[in-house]
């Protein structure tokens, strides 16, 4: 009924597939797991990965160059036997104990996607990683009812879809972080079925601040690009929406004046112990504007 399709690049999926075979010995579960390794360097890691996928009995791909996860993912879709198929991320684990019982038990023929959300562990990480963390549990740790509000959005680390829909909408063609908005974007132009659980993965593999910031920027320049191609709306995101706001009232130069003063001491805010996500809005905006103008 059901392929969990796993892309990985330098990540150590023994902790994941463990927890996979578990619940599918348990309940003696009809899925089958494919993993997908993106041409990792650490090789050690990537026999470590192959070994254990074979002890378990689980399908083993590896790409002879690295083509990204938006590509692997691609792969993934085709080779998978069942109409349904479940993206993992390589640096999550399921929550509960039945995660795999329940996303079957959800899965139906009404429906297209079923999202069960992301979670992050109650402990804070080091301060190097603490901007990731808290970004996660204030924005990305929603309630199915909180999500439902805009049910469209997705995070693809957990993403339940027919395969039918996944080809549909996986328009991307390039790699670059912040695609998951293109996705989200092609799922509401489908008018894709949805329901939304709460049935999340903890997102592990938590980058430093450091390199967060970088993808963060990274993610405004992808927007900017996918809106002036016409391929997302530009009242997608929350940030677009208010830089529509600021350049209504013409306060973007404004803006970036008083902003480009304070950047250094928010960015020592963003990598300090009390990371500010109102200061974190800001310093994006600062580059959304700075991109447009």
């Amino acid at each position: 009924m059901l392929s969990i399709l796993i892309p990985t690049y330098n990540a150590d999926l023994t902790a994941l597939l463990q927890e996979l075979d578990r619940q599918i010995q348990k309940d003696q579960l009809a899925v089958s797991v494919w993993v997908c390794d993106d041409a990792s360097t650490d090789k050690s890691l990537q026999a470590q990965n192959k070994n254990i996928s074979e002890q378990f009995g689980f399908n083993y791909l590896s790409n002879t160059e690295n083509l990204g996860r938006t590509a692997t993912r691609a792969k993934l879709a085709q080779m998978a036997p069942t109409q349904w198929l479940l993206f993992l991320d390589a640096d999550v684990i399921p929550a509960r104990g039945d995660f795999l019982n329940q996303m079957l038990s959800d899965i139906s023929d009404e429906l297209d996607l079923v999202f069960g959300g992301v979670s992050y562990a109650d402990d804070p990480p080091p301060q190097a990683q603490l901007l990731r963390y808290v970004y996660g549990k204030k924005r990305e740790a929603r309630s199915a009812s909180e999500r439902t509000k805009n049910p469209h959005f997705i995070i693809s680390q957990n993403l339940c879809i027919t395969k039918s829909m996944f080809e549909s909408c996986n328009t991307v063609t390039a790699n670059g972080y912040g695609m998951d908005n293109l996705f989200s974007n092609n799922l509401k132009n489908h008018k894709a079925r949805i329901k939304h659980t709460d049935n999340p993965v903890i997102h592990l593999g938590l980058e430093s601040s450091e390199q967060f910031l970088q993808k963060s920027l990274e993610g405004i320049q992808t927007t900017v690009q996918l809106e002036a191609k016409g391929l997302i709306a530009p009242n997608l995101r929350p940030i677009q929406r208010l830089y529509n706001k600021l350049n209504k009232f013409g306060l973007t130069s404004l803006f970036l004046a008083i902003s480009n003063g304070f950047s250094k001491r928010i960015e020592r805010n963003l990598k300090g112990k009390r990371p500010s996500l109102i200061l974190f809005d800001i310093y994006r905006m600062n580059h959304l504007i700075k991109l447009k103008k």
